[in-house]
């Protein structure tokens, strides 16, 4: 059964959402963040002063996650508005992809969010990752992409 649409508040404060950090106070495990990653998870919005070059993102985005050995996960991603008239519509990537790849994520109620990533688009993401930075499938950075990506809570 597919999971309810997402909706989001009215009158959105993306300010006073982004000036806070957020703890997940509960979590369904993932295939990239299984329970075992469950702890200490936490997302962190800025708006930039400055939009980013050359792909012009607006919110910077840092996820994180932890172990019991308190070794981490996740890491920083760029985002920016989807929809002009709801600021609580994001698009969220690599700081270093373009913005087409980016994946829809909804902040909704202003205390959570979910977070969607196209199959399609994440084997795009990955494919141009792998040819630009010429590394190898097992490579650390692949592995910190897949964790940055997929175990921010985006499906």
């Amino acid at each position: 059964k597919p999971c309810p649409p997402v909706t989001t508040s009215p009158n959105f404060d993306l300010s006073g959402f982004t000036s806070k950090r957020w703890y997940a106070h509960q979590q369904a495990p993932t295939q990239y963040v299984p329970v075992e990653r469950n702890y200490c998870v936490y997302a962190e919005y800025e708006i930039l002063e400055k939009k980013t070059f050359p792909w012009r993102y607006e919110v910077s985005v840092n996820n994180h996650a932890e172990n019991k050995e308190g070794e981490q996960f996740g890491g920083p991603l760029c985002a920016f508005v989807d929809d002009p008239n709801d600021q609580a519509k994001l698009k969220v990537a690599p700081c270093f992809l373009p913005k087409n790849l980016a994946g829809e994520c909804k902040l909704a109620c202003g205390i959570s969010h979910s977070c969607k990533l196209t199959v399609t688009k994440l084997k795009m993401a990955l494919d141009h990752a792998m040819h630009s930075a010429h590394v190898r499938p097992n490579n650390r950075f692949i592995g910190a992409f897949f964790r940055t990506i997929l175990g921010s809570g985006l499906q």
